[in-house]
C-alpha cells in the first residue's frame, strides 16, 4: 500500500501564519496557497486537512494527528483563553465534531468546509429565454384547445428532453420552482414577477390564459421530465456503485484508482467533495487490516514453531530463511565461565545437543538470572553480582541476531563461529584490526589512520547518541589513554539494575583476545565530556555474513534505512503486532486503532526503545492537549496504581472536565482519586478535616451575618451548662440556631474524624480552640481562622504527597492566576474572607462573561456586586 509522507505541519510544532489565503485540495488533501500554489501542509483525510488549515491560518500550534473526529469548527465559549490573534506559537484547539457537525458537513453546509474547499452551493437563475409578454386573449381565441395542449407538451417533453436529462442539479431546482409556480396558478394565487422568470414561454402562456387544463398539462409535462431524470439518475448511481464495489473487492489501492473516479461519484450522488474518497479509504483499510490480521496469525504460528528450533539453526520456508530461537537450558561452567545451551535433540548423541553461547568469566560469587526483554519478546540470561546488580553480563546471543541495526542487525553466532570467544586471530589482535576484519571493504578510513585516541574521537558521528545508538553501531571509548578503543555494539538492552546498556563484541580489551558480552552503561554521565568512557559512536557496515535479522521471533526483513523514519511497511511483522497491542494497551480500543498511534510505537521500537520505555513515554499521549503539564504529572501519579479500565475511565473523566474548562471539578476529581488510593482510616481523617473546615466556614458566615444585623454574642456568659439552658430558652431563633451549631462543632469534628464521642477531658480541651457562643465576635473569628489554617495545611500536605508536591502546588497556583489572583484574600462587604475555591469560582464566572462579549468594566461591577459592595 502506497504511503503518504507526513505533512509538513506536525503535532506540537509551532507554525507561522502564511501571508496569503489557503485552500484545501480535495484530491490530495494538500493545503495550498491560493496565489503561490505553495504546499503548506497535508492531511491524511479531508477533515484532518481542514483542521490543520484552520490552525495554520490562525498561526497556532497544530494538535491534530490524523484524528478523524477532529474537525474544522470554531472553538466553543471557554475554550479560547484569549482572542485568536494569529501570532506564532498561540495555542488553538479545534473542537471535537458533534453529530450535528458531521451531518452538516455531509450535507455540504458547514461554513468552514465550504469556504476551505471552495464549495458554495447556490441556486442560480436558468439561462432560458427571458419572460415573454402575456398572450393576448385575441391570439388565444384563435387557437384551438388541442393545439395549445400540443404546444405545451411538445415544448416540455420533445424539444428539451435531451438537454434536461443531462442538465446539472440546478436544473432540478428550476423544475421544482416551475412546478411551485404552476401549482400556485392552479390555486388562483398571484405569482410574483420573480417567480414568473423561471417559467418557459409555453408555461407563461398557460399561466396567463388562466385555463386550468392548460396549467395541468404543463404540470404533467414537468412530472414526466422529473420522472425521466430520476430514473436516469438512479441508473447512473447504480452503475457507479457497482464500479465502486468492484474496485473495492478487487483490492485496488486508492492511489491506483482512475483519475477523478471518486470525485465523479461525489458529483453523481450529490455529496460533498471527498465523501466517497473517505468511504473508499476506510473500507480499503478495513480489508487491508483483515488481510494483515490473517498474515499476523500465520506469523505468530511461525514464531511458535521457531521457538522449537535450536538457536543458530536455519530453516528454509519458501523463499525465506528463518533462524531458530530455542536456547534450551542454559548451563555455565563456573570455573571456565563458558556458557552452553543444552536441548533435547533426537539426532544428537545421547539425545542432547550442546551449543556454546559465550564466556562470562569465573562465576565464583555470582548468580545466573533470567530476565524477560519486552522489546524482543525473548528471555535473556545474565551473570550478576548479587551485591551489585549493575555488575551484570548477558550470556545469551542466540536467535540469529541482536537486532535493530542500521545495517539489518548483528549475527553474533556467525561472529563467534569465525572468531571464538577468548581466542586471538592474529599475533596482535588489536581492536581496530578486528573491526577491519569484520567490516565491509572500504567502509572504514584508510589503513594507517584511526590509530590514536584523537583520531578515533574525531571519527565519532555527533548524530548518534546514547538515546539512539543501535546494535550494529561502533562505539569509541577512551579506555586506552593513548590509542583509544573501538568495539561493535552487539545489542542494546536493559540490565537487571534497570540501566540501559550496550552489549559489546570486541578485540584486545583482554590482552589480544576477541571477547563478547561486556556492557557499557548508555547514559550522559558515561560520556567522555562528563568524565565517562564513551567518546562517541559511528554506524557500522559489516560484511554480509555478520549481519542478520533482528532477534525478534519474526520473518527476515529487508535491511532498514540508515537515516530518517524506518516506515511502518519496513517493520517486521512481529514488531507490527507488538506495536498494535501496546497501542491498544496505552490508548484503549478506540484511540489504539489510530494508525498514527501504533505506527509511532512501531517507529520507536525500531529505533531501539523497549516496550516499557514506549509505555512510559506515551502512556497518556492519546488524551486531549488540555491534559498536559502538571495535570498529567498529578494524574499519572494518583491513577498509576489503578487497574487499566479504572485508570482509563478516570483519565477520560478528567480530560472531559479540562476540555470543558472546569478546572475546579478537575482538581476535585484528583482529590477524590487521592483519597480513594489510601486506606479507610486515612480517608476518614481527610474527610473529617475537610468537613470541619467547611463547617467552620459556615459558622464564620453565621457569626458575621448575625453581628452585622446588630446581634450580640456576649449575652451567653456563664458555664457550658448554663449556656446550654439559655439557648433552649431564647426567643431569638437565629441566635438559637447559631448557638446550637457552635455547640455541636466540636462534637461533629470528633465524630467525623473517628466516629467516637469525646471524653469529658477531651471535650474541655477542644472547646478552648473551637469557636464558642460565650466568646466575642473577633475572638471567635480569629479562632476560626487559626483552625482553618491548621486543617488546610494538613489537607494540602496529604494531597501534595498523593499527587506530587510540585504538581499539586502548581495546580493550586494556576487557580489563583489572572482574575482569581486579584480575588484571593478579598473580603465581602460583610467582612468574610474569600477562600481560594470561592475566588476561583468567581474568576471562572468572570472569564465566561468576558468570553461572551461582556466588557471588562461591566464584569468588574458585577464582581463588586457579588462581593456585596
Amino acid at each position: 500500500m502506497a504511503e503518504r509522507s507526513l505533512p509538513p505541519i506536525e503535532q506540537g510544532k509551532t507554525t507561522t501564519k502564511p501571508n496569503e489565503t489557503t485552500i484545501v485540495d480535495k484530491t490530495t488533501f494538500q493545503i495550498k496557497g491560493t496565489d503561490s500554489g505553495q504546499v503548506y501542509g497535508m492531511g491524511r483525510s479531508l477533515s484532518e486537512a481542514l483542521a490543520l488549515q484552520t490552525q495554520l491560518m490562525s498561526g497556532g500550534t497544530p494538535t491534530v494527528a490524523g484524528r478523524p473526529d477532529m474537525f474544522a469548527t470554531s472553538p466553543k465559549p471557554g475554550e479560547e483563553v484569549k482572542t485568536i490573534t494569529g501570532a506564532a506559537g498561540q495555542q488553538v484547539q479545534p473542537t471535537t465534531a458533534t453529530l450535528s457537525d458531521l451531518e452538516a458537513r455531509k450535507a455540504g453546509t458547514l461554513t468552514s468546509f465550504n469556504q476551505a474547499t471552495g464549495a458554495a452551493p447556490a441556486v442560480t437563475p436558468p439561462s432560458a429565454p427571458g419572460v415573454q409578454e402575456p398572450v393576448s386573449p385575441e391570439l388565444l381565441a384563435a387557437e384551438k384547445y388541442n393545439q395549445a395542449v400540443k404546444d405545451t407538451t411538445q415544448a416540455a417533453l420533445q424539444t428539451q428532453r435531451d438537454q434536461v436529462l443531462s442538465a446539472d442539479q440546478n436544473f432540478d431546482t428550476q423544475l421544482q420552482l416551475q412546478r411551485g409556480a404552476l401549482y400556485a396558478a392552479l390555486l388562483d394565487e398571484t405569482i410574483a414577477d420573480e417567480d414568473l422568470k423561471w417559467l418557459t414561454p409555453a408555461q407563461q402562456r398557460a399561466v396567463s390564459s388562466g385555463d386550468k387544463n392548460l396549467i395541468r398539462s404543463q404540470i404533467g409535462g414537468l412530472n414526466s421530465i422529473s420522472n425521466a431524470r430520476t430514473a436516469a439518475a438512479k441508473e447512473k448511481e447504480e452503475k457507479a456503485e457497482k464500479q465502486f464495489n468492484l474496485f473495492l473487492q478487487s483490492g485496488t489501492d486508492p492511489a491506483n484508482l482512475p483519475t477523478g473516479f471518486l470525485e465523479s461519484l461525489d458529483a453523481t450522488m450529490g455529496l460533498p467533495a471527498g465523501t466517497y474518497a473517505s468511504i473508499y479509504k476506510a473500507n480499503y483499510a478495513t480489508i487491508e487490516a483483515e488481510r494483515e490480521s490473517a498474515l499476523l496469525d500465520s506469523q505468530i504460528k511461525l514464531s511458535q514453531y521457531l521457538d522449537t528450533v535450536p538457536v543458530g539453526q536455519s530453516v528454509q520456508i519458501g523463499d525465506h530463511s528463518y533462524m531458530g530461537t530455542d536456547t534450551g537450558q542454559i548451563e555455565i561452567n563456573n570455573i571456565t565461565g563458558d556458557v552452553y545451551a543444552m536441548r533435547e535433540d533426537s539426532n544428537a548423541p545421547n539425545g542432547i545437543s550442546i551449543t556454546k553461547l559465550g564466556n562470562v568469566g569465573n562465576q565464583t560469587g555470582r548468580q545466573l538470572i533470567q530476565q524477560y526483554n519486552p522489546s524482543t519478546g525473548n528471555y535473556e540470561y545474565w551473570s550478576v553480582n548479587p551485591n551489585d546488580p549493575s555488575d551484570a553480563k548477558p550470556v545469551s546471543y542466540g536467535g540469529g541476531g541482536t537486532g535493530g541495526a542500521s545495517n539489518g542487525g548483528v549475527n553474533t553466532n556467525a561472529l563467534m563461529e569465525a572468531y571464538p570467544d577468548g581466542e586471538g586471530f592474529s599475533d596482535t589482535s588489536w581492536c581496530l584490526e578486528w573491526i577491519r576484519e569484520i567490516a565491509e571493504d572500504g567502509s572504514l578510513p584508510e589503513a594507517g589512520t584511526m590509530n590514536s585516541i584523537d583520531e578515533k574521537a574525531a571519527w565519532a558521528d555527533s548524530e548518534i547518541t546514547v538515546e539512539n545508538v543501535r546494535a550494529g553501531d561502533y562505539i569509541l571509548t577512551n579506555e586506552d589513554s593513548a590509542y583509544g578503543h573501538i568495539a561493535l555494539v552487539a545489542a542494546v538492552t536493559t540490565n537487571p539494575a534497570g540501566q540501559k546498556v550496550a552489549v559489546l563484541a570486541e578485540s584486545n580489551y583482554k590482552g589480544g583476545k576477541v571477547t563478547y558480552g561486556r556492557t557499557l552503561t548508555l547514559s550522559e554521565d558515561n560520556m567522555a565530556g562528563n568524565g565517562g568512557a564513551i567518546m562517541g559512536f559511528h554506524h557500522a557496515q559489516l560484511k554480509s555474513q555478520y549481519t542478520a535479522q533482528p532477534a525478534s521471533n519474526a520473518l527476515i526483513a529487508e535491511p532498514g534505512t540508515t537515516t530518517g523514519s524506518v516506515g511502518w511497511d519496513n517493520l517486521d511483522i512481529t514488531t507490527k503486532f507488538q506495536a498494535k497491542a501496546v497501542s491498544t494497551e496505552i490508548f484503549g480500543m478506540r484511540a489504539g486503532a489510530y494508525p498514527e498511534n501504533y505506527e509511532l510505537i512501531g517507529e520507536l521500537m525500531a529505533q531501539g526503545m523497549t516496550v516499557d520505555e514506549v509505555k512510559d513515554n506515551l502512556r497518556y499521549a492519546g488524551y486531549s492537549p488540555s491534559l498536559d503539564g502538571f495535570w498529567l504529572d498529578a494524574s499519572g501519579q494518583v491513577f498509576g496504581g489503578l487497574s487499566e479500565s479504572e485508570r482509563e475511565f478516570r483519565m477520560e473523566d478528567l480530560e472531559r472536565k479540562l476540555d470543558e474548562g472546569n478546572t475546579v471539578a478537575a482538581l476535585d476529581a484528583l482529590r477524590e482519586a487521592a483519597k480513594s488510593s489510601v486506606g479507610v482510616e486515612q480517608q476518614k481523617r481527610v474527610d473529617g478535616l475537610e468537613f470541619t473546615r467547611d463547617f467552620l466556614n459556615e459558622i464564620q458566615r453565621d457569626i458575621v451575618e448575625y453581628t452585622n444585623q446588630g446581634g450580640d454574642l456576649g449575652i451567653f456568659a456563664g458555664t457550658n451548662e448554663q449556656i446550654h439552658n439559655k439557648v433552649g430558652k431564647t426567643s431569638n431563633p437565629e441566635l438559637a440556631q447559631l448557638a446550637t451549631k457552635m455547640e455541636s462543632a466540636v462534637i461533629a469534628y470528633r465524630k467525623s474524624m473517628s466516629g467516637v464521642a469525646f471524653t469529658p477531658a477531651e471535650a474541655e480541651q477542644y472547646a478552648n480552640i473551637f469557636p464558642g457562643i460565650s466568646k466575642e465576635k473577633d475572638f471567635n473569628l480569629s479562632r476560626i481562622a487559626g483552625q482553618q489554617e491548621t486543617y488546610q495545611a494538613e489537607i494540602n500536605h496529604f494531597y501534595s504527597n498523593r499527587l506530587g508536591s510540585e504538581a499539586y502546588n502548581n495546580l493550586l497556583g494556576s487557580q489563583t492566576s489572572g482574575i482569581a489572583a486579584t480575588l484571593i484574600g478579598k473580603t465581602t462587604a460583610n467582612g468574610i474572607k474569600l477562600t481560594d475555591d470561592e475566588a476561583w469560582s468567581l474568576a471562572q464566572e468572570a472569564q465566561e462573561m468576558l468570553n461572551s462579549g461582556v466588557s471588562a468594566d461591566e464584569v468588574a461591577l458585577l464582581l463588586n456586586k457579588a462581593l456585596g459592595y
